[in-house]
């Protein structure tokens, strides 16, 4: 009760919208369909009250044969039934209406050879269509197609969507029409004479191949696309072409004829199956073309619930009917897919890309779907040019798309190789700063060594060099002097009596005779070549290359003039001075004999020194 109660609410809600749409009936511009429905007689059964014998008894079938007087109708006495003449250039279009219309056509073969017509049926999304055909010679034939005809009658009955007509020479035969619907009507039928194609058949036909082969080929690429590279959108535009692959095949009865033609409740409610998930699928690629997730969050959530909402109208197929849930499926998913264009308009207005290829590739799509879904609810009238439409529509977005894919992959190719380049100059400088880095730490480390190394060569209290670095540099000096066959000479100076000054004025002074007489060195010898060493603690070295005996001589005597005005004074402010000793010893090294004896010779010249006293100097003197 509830369930006829809601139908009766939609349709009184319908009627008024079809009621203020003035309805007329369709032009035939086909000449060869003009001559084939000249003979048209339709009558009409808003009620269906008459059942088919009652029609088939108001026909007179007495001139199926040979006749060229043509096919008279007569009125049956116990049947109130009228049947109307039909204009020769109209097909009929009653209007919004849920009766039955019958319609009677006779067909003459006045030729001398066998013909045969061919009876093509659309396959209505509202509409019911029954086909009887009647000759002298052949039993009755029953064609059926449409959605609102129950499925277990379907199961039953030849559903197809065309048949053949052998008319022999000089025959009649009578075609009689049922149909019933519950939207505005349109015949659902094109009578043509079997004949071999012609251009225009073969064009056609080589469209219609085209459109399918260039869906599927979308829906294969897109899904080895997406295996490929897993990327989401490749995933809803190959759902989005296999929806619309199955929705043309649903419309046209491509499907009916060869795959789901016997599939019982499924073949009647195909229509709202493929409309369902062309919405779904068109939604999702529309979310994932305009990147609404990130950039519209909460827009993204509303979409996405529209999107699914639309698996409810399942659910009221069975509870309310096939008619009513496809209407509403279609008003449903027309307004929303319209608004999902003008949301890409948008978008398209604030310079997005994506807003503007979804706007360009889909909105002829959706127009033309809504013009097919007006026209299916009665409120435009039905062209058979808005399936085609529809179709080149279906191609111009498939094309629109692919390049919409193909410049999409070029920039983000481009883009990957600019940042790949930049990367790599990034790199480049990097590795750059960074050797420069790792170039100046290791000169900065070099020169801490130096210093470092520098440090542990030097004696700290005097400043001079220590007995290490003599030890390593003096056999230098000796090879040196081998090379260049120059006289090297020594002279090494002794602080006389250091642990007097100590125990009498102490260390501190000790300490400072030992710089006192390092400085007082330092400034007497002045040549680059010139060092000075601290051999012990109170001993120092003098090396001076390329210096004869008798200069060394004379510099060990500026030494010791020098230290006669040197006077010192303590921490308690006490006077203090000291003497020296030096040893002096020269020669040109010999390659025989070990580098270190001219230091042998200055301490046994030292020796003497200190035994003839203080403040002497005393040079080696080599053995005759």
């Amino acid at each position: 009760m509830s369930r006829c109660f809601i139908r009766l609410l939609f349709i009184l809600f319908l009627t008024p919208w079809a009621a203020a749409v003035e309805l007329r009936p369709l032009v035939v511009t086909d000449s060869d369909q003009q001559a084939a429905w000249s003979a048209l007689f339709f009558l009409a059964d808003p009620d269906e009250r008459l059942s088919l014998n009652e029609v088939k008894r108001s026909i007179d079938f007495s001139h199926l044969g040979p006749t060229q007087s043509g096919i008279h109708l007569r009125l049956a006495d116990a049947s109130p039934l009228l049947w109307q003449r039909w204009g020769k250039r109209d097909i009929p279009s009653f209007g919004y209406q849920s009766g039955s219309q019958w319609a009677l056509l006779p067909l003459r073969n006045e030729t001398n050879s066998t013909q045969s017509r061919i009876i093509s049926i659309s396959a209505p999304i509202l509409d019911e269509v029954d086909i009887f055909v009647f000759t002298r010679d052949a039993a009755e034939r029953h064609y059926r197609s449409g959605n609102l005809i129950p499925p277990k009658q379907r199961v039953t009955q030849t559903t197809v969507p065309s048949g053949i007509i052998v008319l022999p020479p000089q025959s009649n035969a009578l075609v009689l029409f049922r149909t019933r619907s519950e939207t505005a009507l349109h015949w659902p039928v094109k009578l043509t004479q079997s004949r071999e194609f012609s251009s225009q058949q073969r064009a056609d036909l080589a469209l219609e191949m085209l459109f399918y082969g260039l869906i599927l080929a979308l829906v294969i690429s897109q899904f080895t696309h997406y295996i490929i590279n897993h990327r989401q959108f490749t995933l809803w535009y190959g759902f989005a072409g296999m929806s619309i692959l199955a929705f043309f095949a649903s419309i046209s009865g491509v499907g009916t004829l060869y795959i789901w033609g016997e599939w019982g409740i499924f073949a009647r409610d195909v229509i709202v199956y493929t409309l369902i998930m062309m919405f779904i699928a068109t939604c999702g690629l529309g979310i994932q073309v305009m990147n609404i997730k990130d950039n519209l969050p909460k827009l993204n959530i509303l979409l996405r619930v529209l999107q699914y909402l639309a698996l409810i109208w399942l659910l009221l197929l069975v509870v309310l009917g096939y008619s009513i849930a496809i209407i509403s499926l279609m008003i449903y998913s027309a307004v929303v897919c319209l608004g999902f264009v003008a949301l890409g308009g948008f978008l398209w207005r604030h310079r997005s890309r994506e807003g503007k290829f979804y706007v360009i590739s889909w909105a002829p799509f959706f127009v033309t779907g809504a013009i097919f879904m007006l026209s299916k609810i009665g409120l435009t009238y039905w062209e058979p040019v808005i399936a085609r439409l529809m179709q080149m529509a279906a191609v111009f977005q498939l094309l629109v798309y692919f390049y919409y894919q193909s410049s999409t992959f070029a920039q983000q190719s481009e883009a990957l190789l600019k940042s790949r380049e930049e990367a790599l100059v990034l790199e480049k400088n990097y590795s750059a700063k960074l050797e420069q880095e790792v170039d100046d730490q290791t000169r900065a480390l070099n020169i801490a060594n130096q210093q470092l190394q520098q440090m542990n060569m030097i004696d700290a209290l005097s400043g001079a060099y220590n007995r290490t670095y003599f030890n390593q540099e003096y056999p230098k000096e000796v090879k040196r002097a081998l090379r260049h066959q120059s006289h090297l000479s020594l002279l090494l100076i002794d602080i006389d009596s250091i642990q007097n000054i100590n125990e009498h004025f102490g260390h501190m002074a000790g300490d400072k005779a030992i710089r006192t007489l390092s400085e007082m060195i330092s400034q007497v010898a002045q040549r680059e070549t010139d060092w000075l060493a601290r051999f012990n603690a109170d001993r120092f070295v003098v090396v001076l290359p390329d210096t004869p005996l008798t200069h060394a001589d004379d510099l060990a005597e500026k030494i010791m003039a020098r230290l006669d005005s040197v006077a010192l004074r303590n921490e308690d402010n006490l006077e203090y001075s000291f003497t020296m000793s030096i040893g002096v010893s020269s020669d040109r090294p010999q390659d025989d004999r070990d580098p270190f004896y001219l230091l042998d010779n200055a301490e046994q010249a030292l020796r003497h020194a200190k035994q003839r006293g203080t403040g002497r100097i005393w040079v080696y003197e080599q053995p005759s």
